[in-house]
């Protein structure tokens, strides 16, 4: 009898030090089910935290463009974003798909958002005390992005990682996540190379609505960004606090751009008759520029305007054809 006893006894215990064991790995096997979206190092140092959730959310709504075309690359569950040409094919092809008005509208209203039932809303960081204070007192989840025209390539890389790294969930994500992730090191060893050919070349970036509306823009906007990444030598870089700013025509530049790089909300051939319209409106001034004198000058679409997420590895492979092109001529 008490040989059965301390048999028993050592079962129990063998079994309560097995459990011990184990405990530790079905904990860690369960965190690593969740579902995790980190922030950027921009973003961290704001206090966004990352967002954790159960499962990968399957009613995604987004309220900005920029974060779409990662997301739909991903194959993540879509189920509201703005309208927008950049995304147009990703509507066509989902004709459930809702459209929301632009955040910026008078007629956008958050609660057409909540009707949707989304498990998941990613929002511009703007909107944070207002759109986003609403959707977490309801018990939404949000994400927050620095949306915007004026981002520059290496935040919207960011930004895209944590989107592709949080939504390879699976080994088909997986190879997904793979393939952007190399088409981001491919375009960047790309523009590495054609960089050394247009190292020291000095240039203005000028974006216009207008005669009267002419701003510039640093190698922190879109297009400025990615005109760094070719080599180029911005001269707003070390004048302008912002990364687009007006233009004053009542202080001359510091430092003469060899070449203006001018984009317009129309096509190419648009932003030439603009640029024509603004020179025309303050000749004193820009003829003075070597640029101009020189005709010096390049001409693209508004394609360039505003760039989102991955489609920012299409823009600069156009863009590298372009900047050819142009000395080619």
């Amino acid at each position: 009898m008490k040989k059965l006893l301390s048999l028993m006894l050592a079962l129990v215990m063998s079994a309560s030090l097995f459990t011990a064991c184990s405990a530790p790995d079905t904990e860690a096997e369960t965190e690593t089910t969740k579902f995790t979206l980190t922030y950027p190092e921009s973003m961290t140092a704001q206090g966004y935290e990352p967002l954790v959730l159960d499962e990968a959310p399957s009613r995604i709504a987004c309220t900005s463009t920029s974060p779409v075309l990662t997301l739909d690359a991903m194959g993540a569950s879509l189920i509201a974003i703005p309208s927008s040409t950049a995304t147009k094919h990703i509507v066509d092809a989902n004709p459930d798909m809702t459209i929301l008005k632009s955040l910026m509208s008078d007629e956008f209203n958050i609660e057409d958002v909540v009707a949707l039932n989304p498990d998941l809303v990613i929002l511009a960081a703007s909107y944070k005390d207002s759109h986003g204070a609403t959707l977490e007192s309801l018990g939404i989840n949000v994400y927050y992005q620095a949306a915007g025209h004026g981002v520059s390539y290496e935040t919207v890389k960011e930004e895209s990682m944590c989107l592709i790294d949080a939504f390879a969930i699976d080994e088909e994500s997986k190879a997904k996540a793979d393939a952007l992730k190399q088409s981001f090191a491919d375009i960047e060893d790309k523009c590495e190379t054609l960089a050394a050919a247009n190292e020291g070349k000095k240039i203005m970036v000028l974006q216009a609505g207008g005669p009267t509306q002419v701003y510039g823009q640093t190698s922190g906007g879109t297009l400025g960004s990615m005109l760094n990444m070719l080599g180029f030598e911005n001269v707003s870089d070390s004048t302008a606090a912002a990364s687009m700013f007006a233009i004053d025509y009542e202080t001359a530049l510091v430092d003469q751009p060899e070449m203006l790089v001018i984009v317009g909300s129309g096509d190419a051939a648009a932003s030439k008759t603009l640029m024509g319209q603004i020179i025309e409106s303050n000749p004193a001034y820009w003829n003075a520029m070597t640029a101009v004198a020189e005709e010096n000058i390049m001409y693209l679409g508004r394609e360039y305007i505003a760039v989102y997420g991955i489609g920012y590895v299409d823009a600069l492979e156009t863009l590298a054809t372009e900047v050819e092109t142009f000395y080619a001529e």
